[in-house]
């Protein structure tokens, strides 16, 4: 497991005594304000977050409104540590590590214990929670961060997140490849507050910005209902914007990076497009970051990195992490039991954007590297069924082959099986119906009519 750090005695920030929950409704598109008020059972979140990046510590106090949405009564709330993971597969963590202070419900003290080599707690209820009846939870925690890479701090999944609780209990996985962070969706209010030189990133939209004596500034962040809030903070952004059926596309990159300008231009398309063949995005804002040195792209609420090293799979790369927006962030699903619900999606979602902004020609190119490297796997012996789990995976080759892509080669057959006007009213009411929920592929009908 990872150690958990060893920091010095903090004082950490203050929460508002009360906040106003309705504040979440900027963050969404106009017209969408009243989906927040059909979502009152919704975890809450509210933090107040320092950065202090000459000792590299995020400190943060966290309130959670919890309501027990099970048929049974709850003795304990699992909360997931996902900075104390250990690193990815060839990869690094941005952390060194996460640990919690204290912990309150209801004004109680409660005591907690770490579980899954440190990336869970178990907070024992002083009472028992009947379904229904809601809870307040308030904590403090500190990470440690490592260095920052290329001069960006790229903070995601770093405070203690409520755990899933279905019908195995609360989940606890250790994803081995894969994405690791599987949540349910919820509102975020951020208090956040960076040197006064530091460009902001995150989910959500900007509210409220006051400056401190001290040399920072304090922001306030709001979100609609969405599985996750990321950040990442620069001393060295630029940002270009658009404006795409109302909805504020912001790219932020590195002085002198050329893909600024390309980025935006795919990622404003992408959103026109997915729009109008899925339904709407529903909130006010959506944000790219373009990471120098980095290879890939990631997804979070309202928030995703990409590569800047440009070259023709970038459009491709862009397409695919903002069908996320729809496939993972509004419609979520068990990235762990089964993956190919969101990335098959994603990857099939950006064929699409070629079909609809290039033509057929430029759709089938894009297909047959999906189609032409899951046959590459056929003939390799390796195939396998496309709803398998992380853990049915050996390598991230074989993940990718068989969840991205020939995901992506059931979807196009399937296409061709119903024809366009089936297929996309299926992904159309998929989206209405299960909008800031969880599916599993028994979702997956035809519409009435």
């Amino acid at each position: 497991p990872t150690p958990l750090p060893t920091l010095a005695p903090l004082t950490f920030p203050s929460l508002p005594v009360e906040t106003n929950l309705n504040v979440c409704q900027v963050a969404m598109r106009p017209g969408y304000e009243d989906e927040c008020a059909a979502l009152t059972d919704l975890p809450r979140y509210i933090m107040a977050l320092e950065i202090d990046v000459e000792s590299r510590v995020i400190k943060g106090r966290e309130r959670i409104l919890f309501v027990n949405r099970e048929d049974i009564a709850l003795e304990t709330i699992v909360l997931r540590l996902y900075a104390n993971l250990p690193p990815p597969r060839g990869g690094r963590n941005p952390y060194s590590g996460v640990k919690v202070d204290g912990i309150s419900i209801e004004g109680q003290e409660a005591t907690f214990n770490y579980q899954a080599q440190n990336t869970a707690i178990a907070v024992r209820l002083p009472f028992p929670l009947a379904p229904g009846q809601k809870a307040t939870m308030e904590l403090d925690f500190a990470v440690q961060l490592q260095a920052d890479t290329d001069g960006i701090w790229q903070l995601t999944s770093f405070y203690p997140m409520l755990a899933i609780h279905d019908e195995t209990g609360w989940r606890q996985d250790l994803s081995p490849i894969g994405d690791a962070v599987y949540s349910e969706s919820a509102f975020y209010t951020v208090y956040l507050t960076v040197p006064n030189d530091m460009v902001v990133v995150t989910s959500g939209v900007e509210v409220a910005a006051v400056e401190n004596p001290e040399g920072t500034t304090t922001y306030l962040y709001c979100t609609g209902p969405v599985r996750d809030f990321a950040l990442a903070i620069s001393e060295d952004f630029q940002v270009t914007s658009r404006v795409v059926d109302d909805i504020t596309i912001n790219v932020y990159y590195m002085a002198g990076d050329a893909e600024g300008e390309k980025v935006i231009e795919c990622a404003s398309e992408t959103m026109a497009i997915f729009n109008r063949k899925f339904g709407f995005y529903p909130y006010a804002e959506f944000d790219v970051v373009v990471l120098p040195g980095f290879s890939g792209g990631t997804e979070y609420p309202g928030l995703i990195f990409i590569s800047d090293r440009g070259n023709a799979d970038t459009e491709f790369l862009v397409a695919h992490e903002v069908a996320h927006q729809w496939w993972y962030g509004v419609v979520g699903n068990d990235i762990l039991q089964e993956p190919w619900l969101d990335e098959a999606f994603a990857q099939y979602s950006a064929v699409i954007y070629f079909e609809e902004r290039y033509g057929e020609e430029a759709a089938q190119e894009a297909f047959e590297g999906i189609r032409s490297t899951y046959q590459r796997l056929i003939e390799s012996g390796q195939d396998g069924p496309v709803g398998q789990s992380v853990w049915d995976f050996d390598n991230n080759v074989l993940y990718v082959s068989i969840v991205y892509n020939k995901g992506g080669v059931f979807l196009d057959a399937l296409r061709q099986e119903v024809g366009d006007e089936a297929f996309f009213a299926i992904l159309q009411e998929h989206y209405r119906r299960y909008k800031y929920r969880a599916v599993s592929y028994t979702h997956l009908t035809l519409p009435t009519t």
